[in-house]
């Protein structure tokens, strides 16, 4: 929606990209059924703990940014989104 402002039409598209990489996981799951034991289950549940924490700093920093009324711009998420907000 062009009518929005940038800053919220880029963080509107981080969010949703940030949701995308929490849906991942689960599709590649589905695909490759590992044994929750065994090294395909603590490669998985590293998997999935990399992602949570990445998706927790995402949002300290983003709401530590949001507060100080600058734009965050997230790692490996923020050069995406401004393909799409273009």
């Amino acid at each position: 929606n062009a009518s929005l402002p940038r800053f919220a039409r880029l963080h509107a598209m981080q969010a949703v990209l940030v949701d995308i990489l929490l849906i991942i996981p689960g599709l590649v799951e589905s695909l490759f059924r590992t044994s929750l034991f065994g090294a395909g289950g603590q490669v998985q549940a590293m998997i999935y703990n990399v992602i949570w924490v990445y998706v927790l700093v995402c949002f300290v920093y983003g709401a530590g940014s949001s507060v100080l009324g600058s734009m965050a711009r997230i790692p490996l998420v923020a050069e995406a989104a401004d393909q799409q907000v273009r």
